[in-house]
């Protein structure tokens, strides 16, 4: 089976999985690195006012394949 990386950023570190995991297809990673930015937004919002999460998916020879993004923005509104 393939082997895809994970390089994910959640607004305050990034990171790139050395080891890879191994999926069927891309559409698979892809599925997976979804899957898996709503779950650190789940577990990391809210925490502050500006956050964004991103997660791009590669493949063996580190080519960027996918990406998802999650951005969160909370903000007083002035009345009118």
């Amino acid at each position: 089976m393939p082997i895809f990386f994970f390089a994910i950023d959640n607004g305050r570190y990034s990171t790139t999985d050395p080891k890879g995991l191994e999926f069927r297809n891309e559409e698979e990673a892809s599925r997976e690195a979804v899957q898996a930015i709503t779950e650190m937004a789940v577990d990391e919002v809210p925490d502050g006012n500006d956050r964004t999460f991103r997660i791009v998916v590669l493949n063996a020879h580190k080519q960027s394949l996918f990406e998802c993004e999650f951005n969160f923005k909370a903000r007083r509104l002035s009345p009118d």
